[in-house]
């Protein structure tokens, strides 16, 4: 398994099997609590994920992505993250995070 984030680079090849679009997203149980109770209130149940999101990190086996995290416009607050496994289309949770959070605490060394 290799896990990839954008701050250190996500290699093109992975890139680009990823869908353009995620239809039909389905919320585990803690992905529903975690939209009900986060520190900037109930966040919207998002059923896809649009073309525009962006790609924060991807989870492969081999060289096919298995889980992706997202991030895409909510408000002009925040913005949304999703964490939404491919083949099933299972969000395994969200959160939100400030437009202008820049991560400076990231640890990125968990990263290829």
């Amino acid at each position: 398994m290799s896990l990839y984030h954008v701050q250190k680079g996500i290699p093109s090849s992975i890139l680009s099997k990823l869908p353009a679009s995620v239809m039909g997203l389905r919320y585990s149980a803690h992905a529903d609590n975690a939209r009900k109770t986060d520190k900037y209130g109930l966040l919207p149940e998002v059923k896809f994920i649009n073309f525009d999101a962006q790609v924060i990190e991807v989870e492969t086996i081999g060289d096919e992505p298995i889980k992706v995290v997202y991030r895409q416009s909510c408000t002009e607050q925040i913005d949304l993250c999703v964490v939404v496994y491919l083949q099933s289309k299972n969000v395994a949770t969200v959160w939100a995070n400030e437009v202008n959070d820049t991560h400076s605490t990231l640890n990125l060394s968990k990263y290829d």
